[in-house]
């Protein structure tokens, strides 16, 4: 079938496909079997009295027609394809519209419409029968949004639902054996309760079985066939015998760049146009036309876009797994988080512990808190009921979260203003309402900082008091989470040039390292070393010649010890 060729009645006056995805299994019934090598047999007629009463067209392509026809056999509607008459006399043509009906019939999958019968209609000629879809395709969904909807987290999670069923479907069919090699948003449809059913499979082949085999005349071997915005490198280029199950990923990471974009990677004036840009041109990366993109996403349609067929996603299942992966919030082969980045998601799987674990975030603010309130931890292990820990934590949980996503967004705009206010003369009036601006973003954060500082300590205390005052009792991971945030902290403090601060930091780290319950490793001290000579190196150019560092150790008076049970 072709774009607009799929079994379906129904227009965008549909109920909204944003439901629940209700599958129902359906069997297909069996083909008739395949001819002999290089011969073309008809399947027999039906008798006339089963015979389907043929409805209106519902949908056309270059070789078929779509008609909804009624079943008196088991009364019901069905969709039926039936070879355009100028054509039906051409054994080529009638071997690759059976070859269609068999790969159907073969797939049995929620995903693939079902194949009920196939043969010859009285009157009409070569037809197979199958389910009739009703719903939207995806381009037709693709169209009920604006720019700003594909940069909506709510769209793009639906839209990523439906993705990761195509990838299902086409999954299973390459475990068949099965390559599809025209898949786009024109032949995935929807169903009015979110079932998602991958349709055209008149291109499809079946690898290491040779055309003949498969009813496919041989002139067809070499010929470039199937969309040009939607094929792979070595699809564009003719060469028949390198394409493999890797293009139809090639083809779903395009997919998936629409969804990610609202635009394709590869587009142009012309069929030569558009199929010179994928064979010699990259794509834009999907954040740079939409910030608002998952960096895992991005990584996982950039992967699947690689003009290296190696380098790619070998199947569709490969594929599948990592958008599963990417839905549960865990490690993906195609992207490695940041820190901060892993923890979110950490905390996102981890209810139980997510407390503990968003208490590493701020590690390096809370420490000296931590070792004030271990003291207290004793007492507060007796007036803490189970529940009233799981709901505080739960609520220390979603104001962490936000936290630390306004901390980083301070970041990112304090260090955007320096870095253009560091581009203008120095004469400049600009100069005056950009440092207006850094220094009113950096007392929004240091706000910000002061009421993370304050939820941190809360949990680091009752988690201690969890666990008896005990720290080594503390999940080992969440351990190393506290100690790389501290690194990381004093780097950003650098990047910043907050010398001054970081300096502060790292005398601390360094002269708690041998009382801490928590151990620095000997990579991360020797890092933290290396990060405070560059840090003295920058405070000696900014002060007097011969003027003495810092000396932190004259404020200890200043600052509250831990008391030693």
């Amino acid at each position: 079938m072709s774009s607009e060729e799929h079994p379906s009645g129904e227009g965008p006056e549909k109920p909204d496909p944003w439901v629940a995805a209700r599958l129902s299994e359906q069997k297909t019934q069996p083909l008739p079997d395949r001819p002999p090598e290089g011969a073309v047999a008809l399947p027999p007629a039906r008798p006339a009295g089963e015979a389907y009463r043929l409805g209106p067209a519902i949908g056309e392509g270059g070789m078929a027609i779509i008609y909804e026809a009624h079943d008196p056999s088991l009364g019901r509607t069905v969709a039926l394809k039936v070879l355009k008459p100028h054509l039906s006399g051409d054994p080529d043509l009638q071997s690759r519209f059976f070859h269609e009906a068999r790969i159907l019939g073969q797939l049995e999958h929620p995903g693939v419409v079902p194949v009920f019968a196939a043969g010859s209609l009285p009157g009409h000629g070569p037809f197979y029968a199958m389910k009739k879809v009703r719903g939207r395709t995806l381009r037709e969904l693709f169209r009920t949004l604006g720019p700003r909807d594909f940069r909506s987290r709510q769209h793009t999670g639906r839209l990523v639902d439906i993705f990761e069923k195509v990838c299902q479907t086409v999954a299973y069919a390459h475990a068949a054996g099965v390559l599809h090699r025209d898949l786009k948003p024109e032949n995935i449809m929807v169903d009015e309760f979110g079932v998602v059913v991958v349709l055209d499979w008149g291109l499809s082949k079946k690898l290491n079985v040779s055309a003949e085999e498969q009813g496919i005349v041989a002139t067809q071997i070499g010929i470039v066939k199937g969309t040009p915005a939607y094929m792979s490198p070595e699809q564009a280029s003719g060469s028949g015998a390198d394409v493999d199950f890797r293009t139809d990923v090639f083809a779903l990471g395009i997919v998936l760049y629409e969804i990610l974009t609202g635009s394709l990677p590869f587009s142009g004036h012309s069929r030569t146009e558009v199929m010179e840009k994928v064979l010699y041109h990259d794509p834009a990366p999907p954040r740079q036309l939409n910030r608002q993109a998952s960096r895992t996403l991005a990584a996982i349609c950039m992967k699947a876009l690689s003009k290296d067929p190696a380098r790619r996603y070998p199947s569709a299942r490969e594929l599948a797994e990592d958008i599963r992966l990417y839905r549960d919030l865990l490690p993906t082969s195609a992207y490695r988080p940041g820190l901060i980045e892993r923890l979110a998601k950490w905390i996102g799987r981890h209810h139980a512990i997510s407390a503990a674990a968003a208490t590493a975030i701020l590690i390096a603010l809370a420490l000296g808190a931590f070792l004030i309130h271990r003291a207290e931890t004793s007492r507060l292990i007796h007036e803490l009921a189970e529940q009233r820990l799981k709901d505080k934590s739960q609520k220390a949980q979603l104001s962490m979260r936000a936290g630390v996503t306004a901390l980083r967004n301070f970041d990112e705009k304090i260090l955007a203003a320096e870095d253009a206010m560091a581009k203008l003369p120095a004469d400049d009036p600009a100069r005056r309402a950009l440092q207006s601006d850094i220094d009113e973003l950096d007392t929004a954060r240091y706000m910000a900082q002061n009421g993370l500082r304050s939820v941190a300590t809360g949990l680091v205390t009752e988690l201690t008091a969890k666990t008896d005052g005990d720290i080594s009792k503390i999940d080992p991971e969440i351990l190393k989470f506290f100690r790389e945030i501290g690194v990381e902290s004093v780097q950003a403090l650098v990047k910043r040039r907050d010398y001054y601060k970081a300096h502060y930091y790292l005398w601390l780290f360094l002269r708690t390292d041998r009382e801490t319950p928590i151990p620095w490793t000997e990579a991360q001290h020797k890092e933290l070393t290396a990060l405070r000579r560059l840090v003295e190196d920058k405070l000696r150019e900014a002060r007097p010649p011969d003027a003495p560092l810092p000396n932190w150790s004259k404020y200890e008076d200043q600052i509250p010890k831990r008391k030693r049970n």
